[in-house]
Parts: C-alpha cells; sequence; structure tokens
C-alpha cells in the first residue's frame, strides 16, 4: 500500500535516502532543488535550491555519513547540507564547483570523512573532497575509458570497499 506521495513541483531522477526517518529526493527543472520529507506522514521538512544564478537540476541520489547530506547538481556543483535543517554545512559559497563536470545521475559517496565524486562532462576524474568542508583533497588523473566504455563516465558512481573504490 502507499504510505504517502508528494508534488515535487518538478521531475526527479533521483533515487532517494531514507536516514533516520527522513526521506532525501532531488528534484529537477524548475525546483532544482534537494527535498526532504518526514518518512512517516510524507510531511516536507526542508528544500535546498542549487546555487544561483544558473541553480541547475539535482539528479543524482542524495548520500549522507549521518551528520550531512550530500548531492551533486548538474552543473558540477557538489552540496553538503545538515541532514535535519538543510542549511548548507559547508562555508560560503557553500558548494564545490568543478571545472566542467556535470554530476547528471551519478551519486557521490562518503566514507570515513571522505567524500568522492566523479562528475561527467569534461572532467573525467575522481575527486575526493572533506565531508566537514568541501575543500578538495585528492583528484585523479583524467579516466580513460576502455574501448566502447564511453558511456559510463556520464552515470557511474563510486563505491567504496574499505581501501577501495570501483567505479
Amino acid at each position: 500500500a502507499v504510505l504517502w506521495s508528494a508534488e515535487l513541483g518538478g521531475p526527479s531522477a533521483s533515487s532517494p535516502l531514507f536516514l533516520d526517518g527522513r526521506v532525501y529526493v532531488g528534484v529537477g527543472l524548475p525546483k532544482n532543488s534537494l527535498k526532504a520529507f518526514d518518512a512517516a506522514t510524507g510531511a516536507p521538512l526542508f528544500e535546498k535550491k542549487t546555487a544561483q544564478p544558473g541553480g541547475q537540476p539535482v539528479d543524482s541520489a542524495p548520500s549522507s555519513d549521518g551528520t550531512r547530506v550530500f548531492f551533486g547538481a548538474n552543473d558540477g556543483r557538489a552540496y553538503a547540507v545538515d541532514r535535519l535543517t538543510g542549511a548548507s554545512s559547508w562555508p560560503s559559497p557553500g558548494y564545490y564547483q568543478t571545472m566542467g563536470g556535470s554530476y547528471g545521475l551519478t551519486a557521490l559517496a562518503v566514507s570515513g570523512g571522505t567524500l568522492y565524486a566523479v562528475p561527467g562532462g569534461d572532467e573525467r576524474k575522481l575527486f575526493a573532497l572533506s565531508a566537514p568542508n568541501g575543500d578538495q583533497t585528492g583528484v585523479s588523473v583524467q579516466l580513460q575509458p576502455t574501448a566502447g566504455g564511453e558511456g559510463w563516465m556520464g552515470v557511474t558512481s563510486p563505491a567504496l570497499d574499505g581501501g577501495n573504490i570501483y567505479l
């Protein structure tokens, strides 16, 4: 049985994140935001819009370290918000900007205080960011697809297992 449904105000390609009685989901045009709902009732809790001007859809699935919720937008920006209030968790401007990437459907992964991101587009690199403040702590060389594997770069999400990162 359906417990509740909510009007998002735009399409969503994002998989939801369930965390501590809340559901977080990314929303596309025209809302361009991350929305949070009470999991039991569907009551809206907050909406975090992407940076303006030029805010972009949030198609990537959100992730969390238990304190913050992380998400990427289609303009190459990665965001961190307080899981309870939706307030920016990183210093101004409140996001990390890649130079030519777009998160599209790629989710961000977090482990041990590090956020891992693979924006598609021109970036084609694995970025490591400090989960508490958004500072870049590492970046890979440009990733190269295998023959016929070009499409993975726009949709891959990092998966973590101990000290290994899988793409």
